[in-house]
């Protein structure tokens, strides 16, 4: 094998052929100097962006610290700024009203004598940014200006004729421009950032602006979220303050009602009795009419005396003191005494009242008083709804496997629509507010509780202008019947 090798001359010569050769291509060759301003060019565009990337990062960390109130938020963002530049002053001015550009600061940060920054924190603790109108409503987004005089109107009129604390911050500070930015989301202002620079504002870098610019999306994004997320916790908080206070009242309400009704309670079952006694001749004869209106008090004290058994338990099922004390009882003769109370009603509406006696029932395990309540509403709503000339009949079968009892009317009956919420607490079908004004739609709502609370399910049939059907159900084995303790006829 022959090789054919070109002799190489010296470096300088061949270097020299080189560039020689590129010249005549017409190759630009750059010298040392223009290739070292590009990279210093490139380094300095390296380390904004790394002071850029790093700033988002500390503002992503606040934003998601559960913890930090909106305050921790804008002191942090300061902090990040003056930790990561030269920046002599870094502060968050926070929009307090959508109708007025007037700011009012929330977080200042200095650097690094923590005592300066105390100094000056306080000194410009309450400092507002009016600013000018034109500049917050316009699309620019920042602007500088020297902090050289006194009385410089640019600096009195963005800060609301603060200025004189201003400069005395500047001067402690080193601080010779402000560069502001607006922060704005949504299409609305919601704050501005302030930062200080030594440098006079035309000795401020264009590269200082731009990375700000990339901030400050961000930082308004953030603000606008810890914003939104206070304004949140604060309605939170009202509801639940709210919410207290109603329950506070449903308590004192409960309460009020417990006591009304026991206090009541007593004074109307002397005035039963007593009544009772007179319309029995105790007291002596009386006449027809006598015993007519007598009756019609007895049956309107009798009805009073359920009313209130039902507030109470109303009361008492909010509290966990509703309670089930079942005996042994026997329903055909429990039935027989309500019906007796309903009778001179029932004849003053011409409405027949019909129940016919089993002859055999079982001795079954119910809480007597609660179980007469739901008999007499049952019964006594039938009587109010059903026109003059109808028919209301009452039974009590024993089907084998369970003992049943209904109340079957011809009165108004209940609307297809309204069936569904019937024994919902406080309501009343429309018909039924018509005939009957003055119901508190607790009837229902109660007996159904009382009947499922022994075991029991609710039987309820119903057809507009045709009449309902109202009962209930129990099975034997649920009640623990006794073979022995059935009653003959």
């Amino acid at each position: 094998m022959v090789l054919f090798c070109k002799k190489r001359k010296k470096n300088a010569d061949v270097s020299g052929d080189n560039n020689s050769q590129l010249l005549e291509s017409g190759i630009s060759i750059p010298n040392n100097q223009s290739v070292t301003e590009e990279l210093y060019r490139k380094n300095v565009e390296l380390a904004h962006t790394n002071k850029t990337l790093s700033l988002l990062q500390t503002i992503d960390g606040l934003v998601l610290e559960p913890k930090n109130s909106l305050t921790d938020l804008v002191v942090g963002i300061s902090k990040a700024l003056i930790s990561n530049s030269s920046y002599t002053i870094g502060a968050v001015f926070l929009v307090e009203s959508d109708s007025a550009p007037l700011l009012s600061i929330r977080g200042l940060s200095f650097s690094p004598n923590s005592e300066v920054a105390a100094k000056i924190t306080e000194t410009l603790n309450h400092v507002h940014l009016q600013g000018d109108n034109s500049w917050f409503e316009g699309s620019g987004i920042s602007t500088t200006f020297d902090l050289i005089k006194e009385d410089d109107e640019k600096t009195i009129s963005f800060f609301d004729g603060d200025a004189t604390k201003l400069l005395e911050v500047a001067k402690s500070t080193g601080t010779n421009s402000l560069i502001m930015y607006k922060l704005k989301t949504r299409e609305r202002l919601v704050g501005v950032l302030v930062v200080g620079s030594s440098e006079v504002e035309s000795e401020i870098n264009i590269e200082e602006f731009e990375h700000l610019s990339r901030i400050c999306e961000a930082t308004g994004i953030a603000i606008d979220n810890k914003l939104l997320f206070e304004e949140y916790q604060s309605v939170l908080l009202k509801l639940k303050q709210s919410n207290n206070k109603l329950k506070a009242l449903d308590e004192a309400k409960d309460e009020f009602v417990s006591m009304a009704s026991h206090q009541l309670r007593t004074p109307l079952t002397s005035i039963k009795g007593y009544l009772s006694m007179v319309l029995e001749g105790d007291a002596g004869e009386i006449t027809d009419v006598q015993k007519q209106m007598l009756g019609q008090a007895f049956f309107s004290s009798q009805r009073m005396v359920y009313l209130i058994s039902d507030l109470l338990n109303v009361s008492r099922l909010k509290t966990g003191k509703f309670v089930i004390e079942p005996r042994p009882v026997y329903l055909p003769d429990i039935v027989e005494s309500e019906l007796s109370q309903l009778q001179e009603g029932a004849v003053a509406k011409n409405i027949t009242l019909s129940f016919v006696k089993p002859k055999k029932f079982p001795t079954i395990s119910l809480d007597e008083m609660k179980t007469r309540q739901v008999i007499m509403n049952f019964t006594d709503n039938a009587l109010y709804y059903t026109p003059t000339g109808g028919k209301i009949t009452v039974e009590l079968r024993d089907k084998g496997k369970s003992v049943e009892f209904t109340v079957k009317d011809t009165g108004i009956g209940v609307p297809k629509n309204e069936q569904h919420k019937l024994f919902a607490k406080f309501y009343r079908a429309e018909n039924a507010r018509k005939a009957r004004p003055d119901g508190t739609g607790l009837g229902l709502f109660m007996a159904q509780k009382v009947i499922i609370a022994q075991g029991g399910a609710i039987i309820f049939n119903s057809k507009e202008n045709k009449g309902s059907t109202f009962g209930f159900s129990f099975s034997k084995a649920k009640l623990e019947i006794k073979p022995d303790t059935t009653k003959p006829e």
